[in-house]
């Protein structure tokens, strides 16, 4: 097994807080590890599910992974092209910056950088229907679409795909939590945050839901099974959990 290429990397390194310095960028080559050889998904279809909020390192992967794997099906929304990295942010106490420090390019695509185009999926859908469309793929077998991206359109806020095992639990989790208030409407299990807000919650797995708000929702268990409280971690990793009243 060899190392393969994976992305450039170059650096434009400040030199002080007010100033870059002129000189000539540094670049580096990143290669993968040798000791990958693809062994536990060859033949195997894989999916990369994608969000607008998909950049940076895992922007760059999913780029990567479709350049060395055409038959690998991308699904949901296009990346924002946030391409180029940074160390850090420039602030004070009412201030944040980021200012990117590198900028990464592949050379086997004449020098090609995601800065400002991102990735467009195979398969076009709003992220919160993303792993349920996926799913339902890899079910029927699809094959990517041939280059060009297929778009889907969502039938209301309804799933693409049923889960009725998923649904058995639904009586578990319906009732208040503090401010929070669980209830089932035609089959699907809604989210009433501050009363204010009703969220329909996407099964991912079981005791574990997904919003179009990029929330992560897991309704907590005790020793014995029984549903006791509910955690919420919002999209800016601020969490909140609530005893079952």
């Amino acid at each position: 097994m060899s190392n393969n290429y994976f992305i450039t990397i170059e650096r434009h390194s400040p030199s002080n807080s007010n100033s870059y310095n002129s000189g000539s960028p540094v670049a580096a080559k990143i290669v993968t590890s040798g000791k990958i050889d693809n062994s536990i998904t060859k033949g195997k279809p894989v999916f990369l599910l994608t969000s607008r909020w998909t950049l940076s390192a895992a922007e760059l992967a999913v780029y990567k992974i479709k350049k060395y794997d055409p038959s690998v099906m991308i699904v949901g929304e296009k990346t924002p092209g946030a391409g180029n990295g940074h160390l850090g942010g420039h602030r004070d106490n009412y201030f944040f910056a980021i200012i990117p420090e590198f900028r990464l390019f592949d050379e086997s695509e004449a020098n090609y950088s995601l800065e400002g185009k991102g990735v467009l999926p195979d398969y076009a859908i709003d992220q919160d229907s993303a792993f349920s469309v996926a799913y339902d793929l890899a079910l029927k077998g699809e094959k990517p679409p041939g280059g060009k991206t297929q778009y889907f359109k969502r039938d209301s806020e309804g799933l693409p795909v049923e889960d009725t095992t998923m649904q058995k639990c639904y009586p578990e989790y319906r009732g208040t939590y503090r401010k929070i208030e669980v209830v089932e409407e035609g089959g699907q299990l809604f989210m009433h945050y501050d009363i204010f807000y009703k969220i329909l919650l996407i099964p991912y797995f079981k005791d574990h839901f997904v919003s179009k708000y990029s929330q992560l929702v897991t309704f907590l268990r005790t020793a014995d099974g029984q549903v006791d409280g509910i955690r919420i971690q919002h999209s800016n990793y601020f969490t909140e959990s609530f005893k079952k009243q």
